[in-house]
């Protein structure tokens, strides 16, 4: 499983990309998590590349996933994964990434792990959004250029949907930026019911480990590229 001190607690539906290089299926690990008395199951499908679908499954709350994803095996693997109003952890014994697009917003609960993306050499800016749904609940996201600069700032209760843009000096581009969030601190609000996004000319697909991002961001950003460019 990887490494990542911090685990990517979830809520709502998300979509995971899974790269694999090796000759047996990933294997993944999810836990749900129950908030208050929603009896949600966390339901989970998997697709191949090519568009197959391997597995689909309902885990109920205060249950957990631990399988290799069925035959046959694939170098891409798309993961949707929806705990509805309760909570899941998503764990994968590959490299993947979470889509954290304006149309598929990322929602998290608490802490989670420091997120790094790819910024082609063509993406002159890009947005970052926030909004916390809950009354008294906010947080504080960061986006960090290459060179360890603070490149935006959203922090606050983020009652409404906020958004702020970012610049993407020449020097800072084909590389790879991060994104982190923590409780807010320009008010008293927990870090709760979090959702936020990335917007642009760039694919929003956020890794755990800057390894990954490193070897696969650009790769899976060509190939967005390229099949956006067929439609």
């Amino acid at each position: 499983m990887q490494a990542a001190t911090l685990l990517l607690l979830f809520r709502h539906l998300h979509f995971f990309v899974i790269v694999s290089d090796l000759p047996q299926p990933p294997r993944l690990h999810l836990e749900t998590k129950q908030y208050y008395t929603y009896t949600d199951p966390l339901r989970l499908t998997a697709f191949s590349q090519q568009g197959d679908r391997l597995l689909s499954t309902a885990i109920p709350v205060g249950s957990s996933l631990d399988r290799l994803l069925p035959e046959p095996v694939a170098p891409l693997y798309l993961v949707q994964a929806d705990p509805g109003m309760n909570g899941a952890v998503f764990q994968c014994d590959r490299p993947w990434a979470v889509l954290g697009s304006a149309n598929h917003r990322m929602g998290v609960n608490g802490l989670g792990p420091e997120l790094f993306f790819y910024v082609p050499l063509d993406c002159t800016g890009f947005t970052l959004g926030a909004q916390s749904v809950s009354p008294n609940e906010g947080g504080r996201l960061v986006i960090t250029r290459p060179d360890g600069e603070q490149a935006a700032v959203l922090d606050g209760e983020l009652d409404r949907e906020e958004e702020t843009k970012v610049t993407v000096p020449t020097a800072c581009r084909d590389a790879i930026w991060s994104l982190k969030w923590d409780k807010p601190q320009t008010s008293k609000a927990g870090l709760d019911d979090l959702n936020f996004w990335l917007d642009g000319n760039l694919t929003p697909l956020l890794f755990p480990q800057r390894e990954w991002a490193e070897k696969h961001g650009k790769l899976l950003w060509e190939r967005d590229r390229a099949a956006r460019a067929e439609q």
